[in-house]
């Protein structure tokens, strides 16, 4: 809880918390749905304003640096392999699999979407970019 307190939580865990509570979805289950997507978003150089001070080189690196760590190239196949492990363990990767309705796409981003849990993302995340990770995992 004090790490929790300290550093806040990521944006994956934002965006989940209306999953588990208004749809049953485990919290865990719910963070690992949002992780590959949200690894895509903070390696798309194009359209995404920084968060970090430190540049878009050091974002970049670090980025691929746990890239590495988790034994992946690129974040296509990142967001693909922590897929096929959330499938491995016998889980659902869609949300239209897990019974959320397509309003629900929007329940979760107006309820996950907290300007002050994501502001530690390395990119800026917009309720839009929110909403585009949101229907990428529908």
């Amino acid at each position: 809880g004090r790490a929790i307190a300290i550093a806040k939580t990521t944006a994956c865990h934002s965006l989940s918390y209306p999953m588990t509570s208004q749809f049953g979805i485990p919290h865990g289950h719910a963070v690992a749905l949002t992780l590959g997507e949200m690894i895509k978003y903070n390696l798309d150089e194009k359209n995404h304003a920084l968060n970090d001070p430190r540049g878009e080189k050091n974002v970049i690196g670090i980025m691929r640096e746990i890239l590495g760590l988790l034994g992946y190239s690129s974040a296509e196949e990142a967001g693909a392999g922590i897929q096929n492990f959330v499938k491995s363990l016998g889980l659902k990767t869609r949300l239209s699999e897990l019974d959320v309705p397509p309003e629900g796409m929007e329940f979760i981003v107006s309820n996950g979407f907290n300007p002050q849990r994501v502001k530690n993302n390395p990119r800026v995340l917009t309720e839009e970019g929110a909403r585009k990770i949101i229907k990428c995992i529908y």
